[in-house]
């Protein structure tokens, strides 16, 4: 069943519209999409956009980490086989935790910067690729 779209949804659309184009035409940088989402003067759409990226990263992660964990639990060595099952699995787990407290360090930082004008997250985006 389609509903019938709001001003606000069709608003919202066209400036996704808006943005998938600029970012079409260019490579996917991260300026180049600043750059798209600039609107009044500060950067909040393009750090809600970011927000949104690494809070999915920090659920893949949590996600993975908590079943690893789960299965050393239960994980039983019997041979050389299951020892080096083991260590992968305790690698992962390893991985995954780290990726998601980067993520949670990257949600705070992001946050921090919510509200500041364009121009200085220009700068802190050209200076950390550049």
């Amino acid at each position: 069943m389609s509903t019938i779209p709001t001003d606000d949804q069709k608003e919202e659309s066209a400036a996704q519209v808006k943005v998938g184009a600029i970012v079409k035409e260019n490579d996917k940088h991260w300026l180049n999409i600043l750059n798209a989402a600039d609107e009044n003067g500060t950067a909040d759409d393009f750090i809600e956009m970011m927000v949104s990226h690494f809070e999915g990263t920090l659920g893949f992660a949590g996600f993975l980490a908590g079943f690893q964990f789960i299965g050393i639990g239960g994980f039983e060595i019997v041979d050389d086989t299951s020892e080096v099952g083991l260590f992968i699995i305790v690698v992962a787990l390893i991985i995954s935790i780290l990726s998601a407290s980067l993520a949670i360090i990257e949600l705070s930082w992001l946050r921090f910067w919510q509200g500041f004008p364009t121009t200085e997250i220009r700068k802190l985006v050209k200076g950390y690729y550049w």
